[in-house]
């Protein structure tokens, strides 16, 4: 239900579930959607958050850069996650919460593969430390021009490897590609 709540699946009654592919285009524009929606939530967090709220959003970006420093991929993406839960908490705006819910599924997988990139973890999590500063800070101005410029560079990246990759896996979901790669493998028999 989930999944599709976010867009990935269909689910036909008496006939099953579907994995639906994901244009470039509809990339592109969650992207922008993103660019439009995160930089409030990040400005709210700073304005709504709590004090404790906010330091403790700062401090948990030792976590987030330790993984970047080791190369961790799969932590990384899931400290993403957390901050940004952390975010819509501090946000505290539930038309918000279902606005990003509904995007989060969609850029999942690209998210990974950037940040798979050499040298991605890095930038991100600076980044993120800007972001992260102007939050402590209390000040919703610098917090919502971190963010805005972040994902700004985030949706450049994404660009450049829709553009860079020929494999139409890279928009699909790994069901979808299991699925184009089996009707392609011929059978043994």
């Amino acid at each position: 239900q989930q999944l599709s709540v976010e867009g990935l699946v269909k689910i036909t009654p008496r006939v099953g579930v579907f994995v639906r592919e994901i244009s470039v285009q509809e990339i592109t524009d969650v992207y922008q959607i993103k660019t439009a929606l995160e930089p409030l939530m990040a400005s709210w967090a700073a304005e709504r958050g709590s004090e404790e709220q906010r330091v403790a959003f700062h401090e948990s970006l030792t976590d987030l850069e330790q993984a970047a420093n080791h190369d961790d991929v799969p932590s990384y993406v899931r400290l993403l996650e957390q901050r940004r839960e952390a975010l819509l908490a501090m946000a505290a705006s539930d038309g918000l919460r279902d606005a990003l819910g509904v995007l989060a599924g969609r850029v999942r997988l690209l998210e990974f593969r950037d940040l798979s990139q050499a040298g991605r973890l890095a930038e991100s999590a600076t980044q993120h430390r800007a972001i992260a500063d102007a939050i402590a800070a209390g000040d919703p101005e610098a917090a919502y021009t971190a963010m805005q410029a972040h994902l700004q560079h985030s949706t450049v990246r994404i660009q450049e490897l829709l553009a860079s990759v020929e494999d139409p896996a890279v928009t699909e979901s790994p069901e979808s590609s299991r699925r184009r790669r089996a009707a392609r493998t011929p059978r043994r028999g």
